[in-house]
């Protein structure tokens, strides 16, 4: 049997996870599947667990001029409608399960959970998005790609909470989401994909791609990228399946219940070549 602890405060979680090896559970939309009992009894947290979501410091949105921040309890549901959110997360969240889920689950939850799958990681990854972690004694900041290092693990120490999450306030010209699932909205990914691009007089000046449930994490090859930018957009286009073949070896699919690797794979390198052409319109 585990112990079970609710806090109202950032201060309160902070002490609590200092003193306490703990589950930490947000909205509890992944944990409560991950860890569901049957036949009506308690779910099976596999340890003592600390219930954040009463923390009404940490639930806030602030869209100011060089950054967009979302506070570690902030629900989906808020982000969807909020007029700072960049156009690209909205994109995300408007196929984002259903609303009920999205009035609980969090941004927060998805990058703890750290599923090569959640949508608004993929998000993330391409926004260049920072993640605040504070413990009783300390803060810091990590990039969302240092971040997430491998399925289902993260660089969070057990005292810390991610209690904000930072995006850098950046203009784009293009703007590309696609989810690829059993239904339009409200199904887990078979693949996911974000393009991002700022195109000036036809030459690429910032481009970012980022490929969700084709690896153990988000991929995003900034070498690749880097090598684009400067570039005018009709030379890239004609690069296509050169581009294509390095991002090729990075993109290693599984088989499951939604969909074979094959498949995925196929659809990840035409989702690569689409946006592209699109940089032309």
């Amino acid at each position: 049997m585990v112990n079970t602890h609710r806090v109202t405060t950032l201060q309160d979680a902070l002490r609590y996870l200092d003193e306490n090896d703990c589950y930490i559970v947000n909205g509890g939309t992944d944990a409560m599947v991950q860890h569901r009992s049957w036949a009506e009894t308690p779910v099976a947290f596999p340890k003592d667990t600390l219930f954040i979501h009463d923390i009404k410091e940490l639930n806030y949105i602030e869209a100011m001029p060089e950054t967009f921040k979302i506070g570690g309890t902030c629900t989906y549901e808020s982000l969807l409608f909020h007029p700072g959110c960049p156009k690209v997360l909205k994109a995300c969240l408007e196929l984002f399960a259903s609303p009920g889920i999205r009035n609980t689950a969090t941004l927060a939850g998805n990058i703890a959970n750290a599923s090569p799958a959640a949508d608004g990681l993929l998000v993330l990854y391409a926004l260049n998005a920072q993640i605040v972690l504070q413990s009783r004694n300390n803060k810091r900041i990590l990039p969302v790609m240092d971040m997430i290092t491998g399925l289902k693990k993260t660089a969070r120490n057990k005292d810390e909470l991610i209690t904000e999450i930072v995006i850098p306030t950046t203009s784009f010209t293009h703007s590309y989401f696609k989810k690829i699932g059993g239904r339009k909205s409200d199904a887990i990914s078979k693949v996911s994909f974000t393009g991002l691009a700022r195109v000036e007089s036809g030459i690429i000046k910032d481009i970012r791609l980022a490929l969700g449930a084709v690896n153990i994490t988000v991929v995003r090859r900034p070498e690749i990228e880097q090598d684009l930018i400067g570039k005018k957009v009709t030379d890239v286009i004609s690069m296509i399946s050169d581009i294509k073949a390095r991002y090729e070896p990075h993109i290693k699919p599984i088989d499951d219940q939604r969909s074979t690797s094959r498949y995925r794979k196929t659809v990840a390198m035409n989702l690569i070549e689409t946006f592209m052409k699109q940089l032309a319109q």
